[in-house]
């Protein structure tokens, strides 16, 4: 989340990362290459308003002495730009939108992905006690082009089409030597049904 910092109104920060790998199975060799660049900029609009905004250009590419499914020549960028709002400081708002595009030209694939997500968050802190967090995001993926084989980073690990996410999460302590936790998630991906998970944990100190 974007911190709330007076004294820094404006930040940025830019980014270059760079490898190359070499992997030997017993079917043959892949060779992978990855490259980010990326901007961030920070910024305090007014006392209780921030605003982080990144920029990401990717490059993933992974090539086979022989034919692979895991072969892949995927370019992509990103933009995403997340607010966030505190009428008291022990309360904060959020809103997170971000639209990104990336293309698979391969041996097996001629892919392109368009990827949309909105997010909203309100999180309440309870002073030197806990923290309640309430999510509830969208994701859109719309897949276009001709693929056999459609790679897991194209699209981020998400699924084409819309999914649904929704979670809760409460951290409490009940005295210095007992703390409670309690995480919910619920995920619709597509048509197929909601699917919920829930898990509560009770840890003791010595």
């Amino acid at each position: 989340m974007p911190p709330i910092a007076p004294a820094q109104p404006m930040a940025m920060r830019f980014r270059f990362q760079q490898r190359k790998g070499l992997t030997q199975y017993a079917f043959g060799s892949e060779r992978n290459y990855n490259r980010e660049r990326s901007v961030r900029v920070r910024w305090q609009l007014v006392k209780e308003i921030a605003n982080q905004t990144d920029y990401e250009n990717k490059t993933d590419q992974v090539t086979a002495s022989k034919s692979s499914y895991r072969v892949r020549n995927i370019r992509g960028n990103s933009l995403t730009s997340d607010w966030a709002y505190r009428p008291e400081k022990n309360i904060e708002l959020g809103l997170k939108f971000s639209v990104g595009k990336a293309e698979n030209n391969s041996e097996s694939s001629s892919s392109i992905a368009d990827i949309n997500t909105q997010g909203l968050r309100l999180i309440y802190s309870i002073e030197e006690r806990g923290i309640v967090r309430f999510e509830f995001n969208r994701e859109e993926v719309l897949v276009s082009g001709v693929s056999l084989n459609l790679p897991y980073e194209l699209t981020g690990g998400r699924l084409k089409g819309k999914t649904w996410l929704w979670r809760t999460s409460a951290e409490y302590r009940i005295t210095n030597f007992l703390q409670a936790t309690l995480n919910y998630e619920g995920r619709s991906e597509g048509l197929s049904k909601p699917v919920h998970t829930m898990r509560a944990e009770v840890r003791a100190f010595f």
